[in-house]
């Protein structure tokens, strides 16, 4: 069940990336950390935006598959949302200092507690086909 619902967390936040990269700008001001005063960190380029549309397709495709790549890609990401969850201590994840920008605000509120739910998935998908 947790895969599921995992995968179909993963495969809308690919549709999303596809949005963005054709140059949506549905929340951007939202998904990308900033200052406390709204200067974004970085601007993710349009070849970044749809590596990661891939890289979420594919995971939404291991959440729902078996076999030993599908087992990896889970653990992989399972790491790694758990590192986006703690974050960097600054700007991201549940430990970070600056926390008055529109961004920092979302990441409380949903991106950090959504990287645990999706850690959660990851390593129940592992654990599922162990």
């Amino acid at each position: 069940m947790f895969s599921i619902v995992g995968a179909f967390i993963v495969f809308c936040a690919a549709l999303l990336h596809v949005y963005w990269g054709f140059g949506g700008r549905f929340w951007i001001d939202r998904v990308v950390p900033t200052t406390d005063n709204g200067v974004p960190l970085f601007v993710p380029s349009k070849l970044a935006t749809f590596a990661v549309t891939a890289l979420l397709l594919a995971l939404s495709w291991a959440m729902v598959s078996d076999g030993v790549t599908a087992i990896v890609i889970n653990a992989v990401f399972a790491v790694i949302f758990f590192l986006r969850f703690v974050g960097e201590f600054s700007y991201v994840g549940i430990f970070k200092k600056h926390k008055n920008s529109k961004f920092a605000r979302m990441d409380t509120l949903l991106y950090s507690p959504l990287c645990l739910f999706l850690t959660v998935c990851c390593a129940m998908a592992v654990l599922g086909w162990i």
